[in-house]
């Protein structure tokens, strides 16, 4: 799999390539004849580790970062009929590397016919000086189910962020229905055509059941906005009916309980699968 142009950097130096991390993990997920799920394929690559608990898969970092000139993919198959909650036991802080190079992840979601995904990590914290690039490309059969949480954190405490180019493409049977992109750290991203003061964004995205769902819930609006708890929020349909939401807040603490506000029943994949 390509890792497209918004990976594309200069050659990593032969110092940094010594010591710059190169992972890539891979998930199948697929529906045996008694109706369960099963993880056919775990493939760990550290610090990408993968282990499977009551509460869903969870990812278990077992290293630091991603450090500056860090490369990771996470590539996941959710099989017809199976449903899948992935989540992770812990916020992952993007740091700068000693030679100054850009880190990179790629996440690739591929989610067959009757299908549900819930695919919600703890947040990306891109910690001062850090150098990040994040990629998410989802390949979708047209009747599955998919809620993606990604919230992502601007710097630890008391300090600016580094810079992070974030994109998410969507292919939905085989058409796209989302290309959107975000760069913190670009000029005028903080000011008040971009996010302000607000430390902390958060982008959710429902397709099949739950977006209908959401719809049903708000009077079948199609954009819409609003402030709940210190959280300034929009929603918008896309040309299929899914629904992206974007919300921002100068808090963490406001911004997850608006993105556990808006998953609301699809906290697990269990409850998103009892919609269709």
């Amino acid at each position: 799999m390509g890792s497209g142009s918004l990976f594309s950097a200069e050659p990593h130096s032969e110092s940094s390539s010594l010591h710059a991390v190169r992972a890539h993990a891979r998930l199948v997920a697929v529906r045996d004849p008694h109706g369960s799920t099963r993880w056919t394929c775990l493939q760990n690559d550290p610090p990408l580790t993968f282990r499977n608990t009551p509460q869903g898969l969870m990812c278990v970092s077992t290293a630091a970062g991603p450090l500056g000139g860090d490369s990771l993919c996470v590539e996941a198959t959710i099989g017809p009929g199976a449903y899948a909650s992935i989540g992770s036991t812990g916020a992952t802080v993007v740091l700068p590397g000693q030679w100054g190079e850009p880190s990179s992840y790629l996440l690739a979601l591929d989610v067959g016919p009757g299908a549900t995904l819930r695919w919600a990590p703890e947040p990306t914290v891109i910690a001062k000086g850090a150098q990040h690039r994040m990629a998410t490309r989802l390949t979708l059969a047209d009747n599955c189910n998919v809620v993606l949480v990604d919230e992502m954190v601007l710097g630890r405490h008391g300090e600016q962020p580094g810079t992070c180019a974030q994109r998410i493409d969507v292919v939905r049977g085989d058409r796209p229905i989302l290309r959107n992109g975000f760069v913190v750290g670009a000029p005028g991203w903080n000011g008040p055509a971009g996010i302000g003061t607000a430390r902390g964004v958060a982008q959710v995205l429902l397709i099949g059941a739950p977006a209908q769902h959401w719809l049903s819930s708000h009077g079948g609006a199609t954009a819409i906005g609003g402030h709940a708890e210190d959280c300034r929020w929009s929603a918008s349909t896309l040309v299929d009916g899914s629904i992206l939401l974007t919300g921002i807040s100068p808090g963490i603490e406001p911004l997850r309980n608006w993105v556990k506000w808006v998953t609301g029943p699809a906290n697990e994949a269990r409850n998103c699968a009892a919609w269709v």
